[in-house]
């Protein structure tokens, strides 16, 4: 009885095994035409942080991640003005490169960098910073004196 199990469970086996081959040589085959995908990221800060909002000038690093034989490739800037630039070509495989502000950021609106298939959007600008300290200093005073002038006002 417990050779008949047994022998059950060898022929499960043996028609599953093959199964189970044909699987992991599939994973392990490198896919030749996936497409890629592209990042941008702070290149003060390395490829960690990722980011898609820069100032005027500031360096940005490009992430390309792909198979390791995708290529060639380019990678293509559309800047805001509907000028097309070409910063990399020739490029096989993935990389992870800062370009230099002069190119990637010399002016404010929003770019489009590409890589083969992949592309993303990142936009720069100046911040402004309001003065609402001192203003909301000035605001809560008030209500407070307000509140306080009220308070008396229903006490008596």
């Amino acid at each position: 009885m417990l050779i008949n199990e047994l022998d059950g469970v060898m022929k499960t086996v043996r028609r599953i095994l093959p199964i189970l081959a044909i699987l992991v040589i599939i994973s392990l085959v490198p896919q030749a035409n996936a497409n890629p995908s592209i990042d941008t990221w702070d290149a003060a800060k390395g490829p960690d942080f990722w980011k898609d909002q820069f100032t005027e000038g500031e360096d940005v690093g490009i992430t390309v991640n792909c198979a390791g034989n995708y290529g060639p490739y380019e990678i293509i800037l559309l800047y805001p003005n509907g000028t097309v630039k070409t910063v990399a070509q020739g490029l096989v495989g993935p990389i992870k490169k800062v370009y230099p502000g002069s190119t990637m950021t010399p002016e404010h609106g929003t770019y489009e960098v590409s890589a083969g298939s992949a592309s993303t959007h990142y936009a720069t600008a100046v911040y402004f910073v309001v003065p609402e300290a001192p203003l909301g200093v000035v605001a809560a005073l008030v209500a407070c004196l307000a509140a306080l002038g009220y308070k008396r006002l229903r006490i008596h």
